[in-house]
């Protein structure tokens, strides 16, 4: 979950349920010059405390080639099945949007693979949940997907939602396909994914609406282990 911190407060409700989290401050967060906002935003990891167990827990900037600060987070941490102790890392990261970034973005797309690999090995489960800012076959989203596949564009066999952001701004309409949800395929396998609202239901203000409380739409996956 990509959240700020004035929104957290769901935290408390989703403890009711049993989940516990975990939330960083994204660095440089445009969000704190936001009038009625003033707090940073970043990313956000829950789990349910019945079903895993915390083992260990990494984020930093992601940073471009000259290795300075490219305004972007990842964080990832290693969870265990409570049953058997089989590992499950879950990524979250928060990419730097806006005109004239797509090279600081592809740079922070290459660190975030380096940043995966350092904290991953090989039979891991994994899954990555990130806002790239940029849409599928552009060089920043297919360099981490070199080694994960979206689970999306295996759920719409083989195509991309037609959008996860949809939103009016003052320079005028946009509606992209910036977010997925990436898994490692030899571990784990998509049974399904919520589905993408028609739109007609987005409405003539687009989003956030009384449909999503968002810019983005929400992106649900179920995954089965493979057994080995």
């Amino acid at each position: 979950a990509v959240v700020s911190t004035q929104s957290t407060g769901f935290e408390g409700k989703l403890r009711e349920f049993g989940y516990k989290g975990k939330f960083i401050e994204r660095p440089f967060s445009p969000c704190v010059d936001v009038p009625g906002e003033g707090s940073p935003d970043g990313c956000a990891v829950f789990y349910h405390g019945e079903r895993f167990t915390l083992a260990d827990l990494h984020h930093r900037q992601l940073l471009n080639q000259m290795k300075h600060s490219t305004g972007s987070l990842a964080m990832a941490l290693r969870l265990e099945f409570v049953e058997d102790n089989a590992p499950l890392v879950v990524i979250n990261s928060h990419l730097k949007g806006g005109p004239k970034t797509e090279q600081t973005r592809l740079e922070a797309c290459q660190d975030l693979a380096t940043f995966i690999k350092e904290h991953t090995f090989q039979n891991d489960m994994v899954v990555a949940g990130v806002d790239v800012c940029e849409e599928p076959g552009e060089q920043g989203y297919e360099t981490i997907t070199k080694h994960l596949r979206d689970s999306y564009t295996f759920a719409l066999d083989g195509k991309s939602p037609d959008f996860t952001t949809w939103r009016i701004r003052p320079m005028g309409e946009e509606k992209y396909t910036n977010d997925c949800i990436l898994y490692s395929d030899q571990q784990l396998r998509p049974l399904q994914a919520l589905g993408i609202p028609r739109d007609n239901q987005i409405g003539q203000s687009r989003l956030p609406n009384n449909y999503c409380g968002s810019d983005h739409i929400p992106l649900l996956t179920d995954f089965q282990r493979i057994m080995h």
